[in-house]
Formats: C-alpha cells, sequence, structure tokens
C-alpha cells in the first residue's frame, strides 16, 4: 500500500500546485486593470507651412492657337486696341485663292475686311471666342489688303494669317 500511498500524495500535491499556479495568476491579473488596455500617447504630426505663392494668370499665347504653314503668305500676332484698326498688304498673284485665318483672344468682336479680292470687298463681323476661323478669297490684282477693326470698348490680342491655297 505505500506505492499507493505515493501516489496519492504524489496526486494531491500536483492538484495543490495548480491550485497554487491559479490563483495567483488570477490575483496577478486583477491586480493590473489597465493591463493591455491602455492606449499609448501619440504626439501631433509636425506641419510645415508651405510657402505661398501668387498663382500665374494663365499664358493665353497666340502663336500656339495660330498654326504656322509652309505657304503661310504674311501672318502678324499682336494687341489691338479699343476703336483701333490694324491695315494688312498681302503679296498676292491675280486669281490666286487664299484663306485668312485669324484668332482673337477677348471679349467682343472684330470686325475683318479683304479688299481687291474677285468678289469685291468682304467684310465679316468676327467673334473674339478664342476660336480659329478662317475667311477663304480670290485676289483681284497682285495684293490685297486685310483691315481689323476693334469696335468694342476693350483691347483684344489677335492673331492673323494668309495662306496662299494653291
Amino acid at each position: 500500500m505505500e506505492l499507493t500511498d505515493g501516489r496519492l500524495s504524489l496526486a494531491v500535491l500536483s492538484a495543490c500546485a495548480a491550485l497554487v499556479l491559479g490563483a495567483g495568476g488570477a490575483w496577478w491579473v486583477a491586480a493590473d486593470p489597465e493591463r493591455g488596455a491602455a492606449p499609448t500617447p501619440t504626439l501631433a504630426p509636425v506641419v510645415v507651412p508651405e510657402e505661398e505663392v501668387a498663382p500665374e494668370p494663365p499664358q493665353e499665347d497666340l502663336e500656339s492657337y495660330l498654326p504656322v504653314f509652309p505657304n503661310t503668305v504674311t501672318r502678324h500676332v499682336g494687341r489691338i486696341e479699343s476703336q483701333d484698326t490694324f491695315v494688312m498688304h498681302v503679296p498676292t498673284q491675280k486669281d490666286g485663292e487664299y484663306r485668312l485665318q485669324y484668332v482673337c483672344l477677348g471679349p467682343g468682336e472684330l470686325s475683318v475686311r479683304i479688299k481687291r479680292t474677285t468678289e469685291g470687298e468682304m467684310l465679316y463681323d468676327a467673334d473674339c471666342g478664342g476660336n480659329l476661323s478662317t475667311f477663304q478669297f480670290r485676289a483681284a490684282g497682285a495684293d490685297a489688303v486685310i483691315e481689323v477693326y476693334r469696335p468694342d470698348s476693350l483691347a483684344a490680342d489677335i492673331g492673323i494669317q494668309v495662306i496662299d491655297v494653291e
């Protein structure tokens, strides 16, 4: 029976040890209520202010609106003031076919007059909306005259070119 008593006492001793370990672990958890739930303090992110730069006004380059062709006879890009007229003399060949292309940036309109054509004097009221527009004409002689008048109260930027079609 000695062997049985030894096994019994070993079993009681193991049970008591497990009970003590379990009670100690429970006490340990109960003694530390903040365990694992505490948030870690964070610092606010550092923000470096950006240097203020005034935005540049959009560049509306008339040269980019008015395409260049190898058969361009004459070309003008510039500003036309209110109530002003710009006159362009264009060398042409009699009965030659030509295109007048223009672009205008600004509010309002332009008056475009083409003189010395086979159709006589051609007059157009043209929009200054920034679109490329074309007028076709046939020359009556050795030169044509293009007159561009700005009837509005504000200046505008214009680009004008004459292209030989033939």
